[in-house]
């Protein structure tokens, strides 16, 4: 019975009907106590002895009060009055979605923003443990400013509160009847309509099913009888129309996937689904454009003819296997999407783009694509992606897929091309999966060169929702910041990154160049800036330039580029290393090693000098875990091998470190550092004649240098060897007049020759002097003889090192 106006419901008083439905009737009412209008919804008098109707309506209430997201109707009291039982909510002011479909289809645009709304609305519910059951137009309510409500949880099932009760077994009918049924014909899930049970992902086929509707103007489920509505569900796709095929291919996608029959088929979590639409709008030209935008490459004019032709035949191809994707003709659907038998994927490998330009001086910048995908793809914790030195092997490479997937050790692999023209750039990329060689999921992305980084993005979320892996909310925020760049600023990026790839002084010095380059184009380029300071450390740390020189410069370029970006992992391994190696601020390193592992978590490098640093702090168990997070990161790399070996060498564990090492001379036996650290393993385990043979078969291949001279000398030393060893330390002390040779060096051949004073005065000159080599102290064997002198013991705590 209508409660006429004037009716006072405790401190409310009704002012006029807005409504009634199967769960009440719903008014306008005064809150006397906040002089504010609100909306109550009754429980008509008639049934309020029910005892099922009355636990659902109050189960309504617990569960929309549980909520508290701006995409959920509030609710503000419950209360009782005689026998009228009803719920105090926000009063809303605008339309149902359903009254705003009445005008036909929405925008892809706005299809997006409006179900971004719903998804993160249910996020926040299925998060409580609440499935809502009954979403359909009815209850999306579209206020006035464009923002949506979910209304109406009182059909929601408490999942973990409510498993195994008699309330939850659903009843079907094809209009939601008061109080009996638990759910709509239309917008039910096929484990509803069969009346099995039913979780959050019911509510994601719901979606699927209002999505496809907003986009379209039609119900996705719509025959004439109930029955026939109800074995569509569970038999049929969507239809096939004109309009759908016109639909961005991401957002079929998306429809698609809601709408699967399977629940372990559908996104497995709203958050997910949010995802993928924060995905699709950020991405700008998915939402502008159809098919068209997904499929096809746009002709190069370097492309040659007939490459042309036969890409409009695999565009014409694609639309047409979609037809028959969309219709899932024999079960196609499924396997041109990958859903049947999809695999798990846990770790990826970018194999190099193909370079699509016709112009192999544009070969560094597909490569820079394929570097930068890697990095985005590297800030996701949960997966594990192969860095760039050990997938840079295999460009053009004829090996199979499941051959490199055994390799690397990876699931899944990446393979993709770039296309540039003008301003425009198109990035193409499949998703395979690797042991079986099978194409699971492929797509295209386009941007102007200004938006390439944020293209990148577009692709790393794409493959994280692809692939179902987790993503914390810190690294979707970071995966959604957008960053603009100056192409020019870029372009000397790419440039300079393609130069330190070379293993030439030369090159390097090209590359530092390019990098300072890139930064007064644009002082505001914050990678350009963390590029450069690494550049600054590479070249101090392997002595091309003075280390009183790059770190200083070093240092000034990653602090200038934590300033304009923070969350730039590349920034703080720079800075962290600067710490380490110049500032021997341990505390200081080892906080920004962390943010740098935070920030990118799959980064091999990241974790190998982190390794280095916990080696030389003592740490010994724990750099061996990192050593060999990085080697697993980056298996085919001769640098993370070696480091592994360095480690274990450091660690004490010498016939481990001596394996390590002959492992990586079997393939690359004239490797100066790793014959050169075989070496320093051999003195300290006393072998000083092989010590000295590894010495003079560097000397062979490469000729003398200081390092070697030295390491020659203190084998001389140890071994006895007292005017050899005396003899080579003279002459480094006489080039010591007119050039620099690390103090350290010097004092490890006092330490063979057994005096400890000199020793200990050559490493005072090596902390005044700040020799990078004074890093080492803590963990080299080769000093072991002077650590119980009182000088030796204070020098190590001025220097900083932990007790």
């Amino acid at each position: 019975m209508t409660l006429p106006s004037g009716t006072k419901l405790g401190p409310y008083e009704i002012k006029t009907p807005l409504g009634a439905g199967g769960m009440g009737e719903v008014y306008r009412a005064r809150d006397a106590r906040l002089a504010r209008d609100v909306a109550i919804k009754v429980l008509p008098e008639s049934v309020s002895n029910d005892a099922e109707r009355l636990w659902r309506f109050e189960q309504e209430a617990r569960a929309v009060a549980a909520l508290n997201h701006p995409n959920v109707m509030s609710v503000h009291d419950i209360g009782a009055q005689d026998a009228t039982h009803y719920i105090v909510t926000e009063l809303l002011e605008g339309k149902t979605l359903r009254e705003r479909l009445k005008s036909g289809a929405l925008t892809s645009s706005r299809t997006a923003e409006y179900a971004t709304q719903i998804a993160h609305g249910l996020a926040a519910a299925h998060e409580k443990g609440i499935v809502h059951r009954d979403l359909k137009p009815e209850n999306l309510f579209v206020t006035k400013d464009g923002r949506i409500k979910i209304l109406d949880f009182g059909l929601a099932k408490l999942t973990q509160a409510q498993a195994g009760s008699a309330h939850s077994a659903p009843t079907i009918s094809g209009e939601t009847e008061p109080g009996l049924v638990m759910g709509t014909v239309g917008y039910m899930s096929p484990e509803q309509v069969r009346g099995q049970t039913a979780d959050h992902r019911a509510d994601i086929f719901a979606f699927g099913a209002i999505l496809y509707e907003m986009l379209t103007g039609k119900r996705a489920f719509q025959k004439p009888t109930s029955p026939e509505t109800m074995n569509a569900i569970l038999n049929e796709d969507p239809g096939i129309s004109q309009a759908v095929l016109n639909l961005p291919l991401a957002l079929q996608r998306i429809v698609h996937r809601c709408l699967e029959k399977n629940p372990e088929q559908r996104f497995q979590s709203a958050s997910d689904l949010a995802f993928a639409l924060e995905a699709l709008s950020d991405s700008g030209s998915s939402l502008s454009s159809g098919t068209r935008n997904a499929t096809e490459m746009p002709p190069s004019a370097s492309v040659p003819r007939m490459r042309r032709w036969a890409i409009g035949i695999a565009s014409a191809s694609v639309l047409a296997l979609l037809t028959v994707a969309i219709m899932n003709v024999g079960g196609w659907r499924n396997q041109l999407l990958g859903r049947r038998g999809s695999p798990t994927i846990q770790s990826l490998a970018v194999l190099p783009m193909e370079n699509l330009t016709g112009d192999a001086s544009q070969e560094y910048f597909s490569d820079g694509m394929t570097d930068e995908l890697i990095t985005e793809l590297s800030k996701l914790s949960a997966l594990k992606v192969i860095s760039r030195t050990s997938v840079m092997q295999y460009k053009s490479t004829k090996k199979t897929l499941p051959q490199i997937s055994r390799e690397l050790g990876v699931d899944g692999i990446i393979e993709g091309s770039v296309a540039r023209e003008g301003e425009q750039v198109r990035i193409t990329v499949q998703l395979l999966d690797g042991p079986n060689d099978r194409h699971l999921w492929a797509h295209s992305y386009q941007k102007e060169l200004p938006g390439i980084l944020a293209l990148q993005s577009d692709v790393a979320r794409a493959i994280a929702i692809e692939i179902k892996v987790h993503v914390s909310p810190d690294e979707r925020i970071r995966l959604a910041t957008i960053r603009l760049v100056n192409p020019e600023a870029h372009e000397a990026y790419l440039r300079g990154n393609s130069y330190f790839s070379q293993p030439s002084e030369a090159a390097w010095r090209n590359g530092l160049q390019s990098f300072e380059k890139a930064v007064t184009i644009d002082p505001n380029y914050a990678l350009g800036y963390a590029a450069l300071s690494d550049a600054y450390v590479e070249l101090g740390s392997d002595s091309v330039l003075p280390a009183n020189e790059a770190y200083p410069r070093a240092k000034a370029a990653a602090l200038r580029a934590l300033e304009l970006d923070d969350n730039l992992s590349e920034a703080h391994l720079a800075l962290a290393n600067l710490r380490h190696w110049y500032d021997w601020d341990f505390p200081g390193a080892e906080r920004e090693y962390k943010r740098a592992i935070e920030l990118s978590p799959s980064d091999a490098r990241v974790h190998a000098d982190y390794a280095f640093f916990l080696c030389r702090m003592g740490r010994s168990e724990e750099a061996i875990a990192e050593a060999r997070h990085a080697l697993e990161s980056d298996p085919l790399s001769v640098l993370a091998q070696r480091r592994l070996g360095v480690v274990l060498h450091y660690s004490r564990r010498y016939d481990e470190a001596i394996e390590q090492y002959r492992k990586v001379l079997q393939s690359f036996p004239n490797m100066f550092f790793v014959r050169y650290q075989l070496a320093r393993v051999y003195i300290a385990k006393g072998r000083y004649e092989q010590a000295a043979a590894e010495v003079r078969k560097l000397e062979e291949i490469g000729g003398s240098s200081d390092m070697l001279n030295s390491l020659l000398g203190v084998a001389y030393a140890f071994a006895g060897k007292k005017g050899e060893a005396i003899e080579i330390q003279s002459a480094l002390k006489e080039k010591r007049k007119r050039a620099f040779v690390h103090p350290y060096l010097i004092a490890e051949i006092y330490i063979g020759l057994g005096e400890k004073q000199q020793a200990l005065d050559w490493l005072e000159k090596a902390y005044e002097e700040r020799d990078d080599w004074v890093v080492w102290f803590k963990c080299d064997p080769i000093p072991d003889s002077l650590r119980s002198e009182a000088r030796f013991q204070a020098l190590m705590h001025r220097i900083g090192f932990p007790s």
